[in-house]
């Protein structure tokens, strides 16, 4: 549907809220106007957003040539090698560490508790034999 000024202001200017005075800019008609009726009266062509759209990867090989940086003839199934811990590594952890590392192996830790029976505790866990 066009649009048209008001009868007595034939050169107002439309806005969104409606058609205002072209030298003071005071509000003559209070109307909601879309873009698209502005830009049509004002005798604008708008011009449709084209998007690419790009065919996503089919699989973890495909995914590692498009975003990473990788030798894929050097490319294996394991992330990364295990991290093997000895018994005199957790002496030197704190309280936190003992805990994060204790959510590791599967056990939650209390921390309140005295740092021995934490240490103690995770031995148990990890260094069963």
């Amino acid at each position: 549907m066009a649009i048209s000024p008001p009868n007595y202001q034939k050169d107002a200017i439309p806005t969104a809220r409606g058609w205002t005075h072209p030298r003071t800019g005071e509000l003559l008609k209070a109307q909601k106007l879309s873009p698209q009726q502005i830009d049509e009266y004002n005798g604008v062509a708008t011009i449709p957003i084209v998007q690419t759209i790009t065919e996503s990867p089919v699989n973890e090989q495909e995914f590692a040539e498009e975003h990473l940086e990788l030798d894929m003839d050097n490319l294996s199934t394991e992330e990364t090698e295990e991290e093997y811990w000895m018994e005199d590594d957790l002496d030197g952890m704190s309280k936190k560490e003992l805990e994060e590392l204790g959510r590791e192996y599967g056990i939650e830790l209390d921390r309140r508790l005295n740092k021995d029976i934490l240490i103690e505790q995770l031995k148990a866990v990890m260094f069963e034999d």
